[in-house]
């Protein structure tokens, strides 16, 4: 049996799609959560708070793959539970339970030079994770577009909507884009006991500019718009108003996020986990067609 927490989410639904084919598998998931597509699972209703919950979630488990994070949040409280303390509870509860692998699910915000809350809360759960004395490996996704993520659709609605397109700052940032099926191999791979105490940086090979994404997707979507440059100091203080509404598309998480140049190494994904990851024009061709 395998836990899978924050199976409802983007990555986790898109997993357990794969993983259920083969493995028996228990979902920690909220009351409020989605689990439409969670269908062959053993559903488990709990959170990372509640340290009772999550010693019986992690009960009869062989592993677990810890996908629960906060997306799109700058309150620091909400991260730092989230993150943070929820990590020492799963830690906890691994112990207690003798459930020794664990496949820890981080972000490539946590390598950023300038780090959010977002990335200050997930670095510190890698330490702990790091330090637990269990069997971990530790994947480290850059951002994650596919047909159902949340951030993407957002992003080509607002392509779509609007009459010219606000990119950041100079919009010369560089990303690399990874596609959901491409994070979901490099988990699978993972699990193989012989990369415990490893990371894996999982993005595309190649970086490419904000600006550069955007014109991509136009072109994808056979539309044509200009690109405005908005100064980061002005994003920033939008966000701040934008954080009254409900899911806004602009947080203070997601400019400081973005308006960092970030590029990575990920030899050792294809070498190692043998993962070659689609360039963020193959995978818009499978997104957007």
């Amino acid at each position: 049996m395998i836990l899978v927490t924050g199976a409802s989410g983007f990555v986790g639904r898109n997993l357990v799609k794969k993983l259920v084919k083969k493995e028996k598998i228990r979902c920690l998931v909220r009351h409020t959560s989605n689990t439409r597509q969670l269908k062959g699972t053993e559903l488990f209703y709990g959170n990372m708070l509640d340290k009772e919950s999550l010693f019986k979630a992690t009960k009869d488990v062989s592993m677990v793959i810890h996908l629960v994070a906060v997306i799109g949040s700058a309150d620091y409280k909400l991260n730092f539970e989230t993150h943070v303390t929820g990590a020492k509870n799963l830690i906890e509860a691994c112990k207690k339970n003798r459930v020794k692998r664990v496949i820890v699910i981080s972000t490539t915000s946590t390598l950023a030079k300038i780090r959010n809350n977002y990335g200050t809360t997930k670095a510190m759960a890698d330490q702990l994770f790091a330090k637990s004395g269990l069997a971990i490996t530790t994947i480290k996704p850059d951002f994650i577009y596919g047909k159902d993520g949340n951030g993407f659709i957002k992003l080509v609605d607002t392509i779509k909507k609007r009459p010219f397109m606000p990119s950041l700052g100079s919009g010369k940032y560089r990303k690399q884009p990874v596609h959901i099926d491409d994070v979901v191999a490099a988990i699978i791979n993972a699990m193989n006991k012989k990369f415990i105490g490893k990371t894996y940086i999982v993005a595309s090979e190649k970086p490419i500019e904000i600006d550069t994404m955007i014109k991509m997707i136009m072109k994808r979507l056979g539309i044509k718009k200009p690109i405005i440059h908005i100064p980061i100091k002005f994003l920033l203080a939008a966000s701040y108003v934008m954080k009254m509404k409900k899911n806004p598309l602009l947080t203070k998480a997601v400019v400081l996020g973005l308006s960092q140049d970030c590029v990575y190494d990920v030899q050792p994904l294809i070498k190692e986990l043998k993962v070659i990851p689609r360039s963020f024009e193959d995978g818009l061709k499978e997104v957007l067609n």
